[in-house]
């Protein structure tokens, strides 16, 4: 277990912050104890971490006693310190004031105010994670979602109380208009239902909805900027920064996020660059602050709405490879640069440029190699991350043989860090082993495949039983894939069991969390009611489809992208089985409605919904044969072949075999008439 010794020292008034400091940090040992962490209190002279709040006057740690701490830090880069003060500052004591002034220039830190608990919350949760041991602070674990930012599914701070995003005019708009669509949705949403024959009302209520999600989504997509922009700043506060990078963060912190781009001049970067170039050797601090300046343009230009998303990307990405080339040149830590490679890369990953971010991931393994050569821990850790990110990449890319042999090399060193510290190290062999199994699955290498799922669901099964909260979830999601896998090769009752549990399980979690899990519900009892179709357990079957399908309309009435595939999706399962139960007019009628959807999704994603509307079609084509009604079966045949035959265009090998279904169906009904 690594011990992280943290001092918490607050003058007067400021005892509700030393409070919402001491929640964070138990918040921060539920999460990490079990990777191998603990935060616990020091003394003076003993901490790796001061925290000092202050408000009007001195009175945790005075000034002769923080230049003491300081000095200390200086020496041996320990403790490290985080410096807050309250605000609004009105009657703050002369002393307190002056070093407040003159800390960012005496220092060269950042120092963090605050005016909520949240804020104080939100700065040391993002903190801590700069000064976690190497591989425990994994990417994601701080998170924002619907203007809450979470440590893991704990909540942190409300995205509302932090000032960066309160002040910030594109945030402020988004929220005005959020409420006026949901407003104009929720007063069409009785005229529709009272008039469902209203065409043009159900369309107009329909856009209305679809309006309302996508400005949620935009919030969502702007929140993401804002926030990554802050847990950067957040990351740096205690190290030594540039004037310009510290009035970027007051502009950020105000609001002003243009502002705060435009003072990070290209120009002006450039040409201080060129001059710490020329004297690199009598000013490499400096030269390091030029590169932190360029990584925070990377991040800072992702959140300015000002620009579009290509040109963000494009004008992050040259601040990436200009921070590169300084890092390169001054031949810069490799922990810190490899970092860089991870962020630069799933940036461009998030926006479909897989070659390049398989370029960077490879620059990093590079790095990674080098140093678990040293036999660390930590490092191997590390390694086992990068190999699995560059293995999903090059799967996504069907550049199979390279994925599974990355796959296969973090499964190995994992093994051998899970055999002399399991409780840490299992989780991540876990993790692993169901992305090889996935491959193995997909490619027909079907008994690797199942001793891989079981072997993930014996080691989710032991986490859950330390820790269920957080792997409880984990065993659902194993259940389910093996379930899928003895399904596909007629083990029924063993998938059976399987499902059911992972029914279970999900059902128990979304008694406590209805919007984290009630989609795995419904998703389970899909899969469940397939395999209850399949042998014959109808009257289970039904009422398993209505009950996914009453979920997922629920889903879609809010977030209709999100879910209208999902609808569908179940319209044509429960179709089938009406149709097999000759209960013909419902199943017609559910054909038809899923037709429509994939139709509407279709005309915007043809490559992501035609095969749906292809597949649709086939169905509704045997269907009329079956009923007897030729001229519509033949005409609905051959509308599905026109589709497979369009798919087939981009991938002819995937539709290959459900052209000559919809051909031999053609020729059939032909000769049938």
């Amino acid at each position: 277990m690594k011990t992280m010794r943290v001092r918490v020292a607050a003058g007067d008034g400021v005892e509700d912050a030393r409070r919402a400091v001491e929640d964070v940090l138990e918040l921060l040992n539920r999460h990490f104890r079990p990777r191998g962490v603990e935060f616990v209190g020091a003394a003076e002279g003993e901490d790796d971490w001061t925290i000092a709040l202050y408000w009007k006057d001195f009175g945790g740690i005075e000034k002769e006693e923080f230049e003491a701490v300081y000095e200390r830090f200086k020496r041996a880069q320990k403790p490290v310190i985080h410096v807050f003060f309250k605000e609004p500052d009105e009657g703050i004591g002369e002393a307190l004031k002056a070093f407040k002034e003159a800390f960012a220039e005496r220092y060269g830190h950042f120092y963090c105010h605050f005016e909520t608990l949240d804020a104080v919350r939100f700065q040391l949760a993002a903190q801590s994670l700069s000064m976690l041991p190497g591989g425990v602070g994994e990417r994601d674990v701080l998170t924002v979602e619907d203007g809450q930012v979470r440590l893991g599914k704990e909540p942190v701070a409300k995205m509302e109380n932090l000032s960066f995003a309160k002040l910030n005019a594109k945030r402020k708009s988004l929220v005005r208009q959020i409420a006026a669509a949901a407003a104009e949705a929720a007063g069409l949403e009785a005229e529709a239902k009272a008039s469902p024959e209203d065409e043009d009302l159900q369309e107009v209520w329909r856009v209305a909805r679809i309006r309302h999600h996508d400005l949620r989504e935009e919030l969502k997509q702007h929140d993401g900027f804002l926030f990554n922009v802050a847990v950067s700043f957040a990351k740096v506060t205690a190290e030594e920064t540039s004037e310009r990078t510290r009035k970027a963060w007051k502009l950020f912190q105000q609001g002003k996020v243009q502002e705060a781009n435009k003072l990070l001049d290209w120009d002006v970067l450039k040409e201080s660059t060129e001059q710490h170039r020329t004297l690199f050797r009598a000013q490499k601090e400096a030269f390091e602050k030029n590169l932190q300046e360029y990584l925070t343009k990377a991040k800072i230009t992702m959140a300015d709405d000002s620009m579009t998303m290509a040109e963000r990307v494009d004008a992050a990405s040259r601040a990436y490879d200009e921070a590169i080339a300084i890092a390169r040149e001054i031949h810069w830590e490799d922990e810190k640069l490899v970092e860089v490679f991870f962020d630069y890369a799933y940036l461009v990953a998030q926006q479909n440029r897989f070659q390049l971010s398989i370029q960077l991931y490879g620059e990093a393994l590079q790095i990674r190699r080098r140093l678990a050569e040293g036999h660390q821990e930590a490092c191997k850790r590390n390694l086992v991350a990068t190999l699995n990110n560059l293995a999903l990449l090059h799967y996504n890319t069907q550049r199979l043989e390279e994925a599974e042999r990355e796959y296969a090399e973090a499964l190995k060193i994992g093994r051998q860090l899970a055999a002399g510290n399991p409780e840490v190290y299992e989780p991540d062999v876990a993790t692993t082993l169901n992305n090889l199994a996935c491959l193995h699955s997909n490619t027909q290498r079907l008994r690797e495949a199942e001793a891989e799922y079981k072997e993930v669901l014996e080691v989710r099964r032991r986490l859950a039983a330390r820790i269920p909260e957080a792997y409880e979830p984990d065993v659902a999601a194993a259940l389910n894939n093996l379930a899928i896998l003895h399904k596909n090769t007629r083990r029924l009752w063993e998938a059976e069991t399987e499902y059911m549990e992972a029914l279970e399980t999900y059902r128990r979690l979304a008694a406590e969390s209805l919007e984290a899990y009630e989609p795995d519900v419904a998703m389970t009892l899909n899969n469940l009611a397939r395999l209850h179709h399949k042998t014959q357990q109808l009257s289970a079957a039904e009422k398993e489809y209505k009950e996914a399908l009453e979920t997922y309309r629920r889903l879609a009435a809010g977030s209709p992208e999100a879910y209208e595939p999902d609808v569908a999706m179940t319209l044509n399962n429960l179709a089938n089985l009406h149709s097999d139960t000759q209960r013909l007019v419902e199943a017609e009628a559910e054909y038809k409605e899923a037709l429509e959807i994939y139709r509407r999704l279709a005309a915007g994603s043809p490559e992501a919904y035609e095969p749906d509307v292809a597949m649709t079609m086939y169905n509704l084509g045997e269907f009329y044969e079956v009923s007897g009604r030729l001229q519509e079966a033949l005409a609905a045949a051959r509308d599905a072949l026109e589709a497979y035959v369009r798919c087939a265009e981009s991938n002819p090998l995937q539709f290959e075999k459900d052209m000559e279904d919809a051909r031999a169906l053609v020729k059939r009904l032909e000769e049938k008439g």
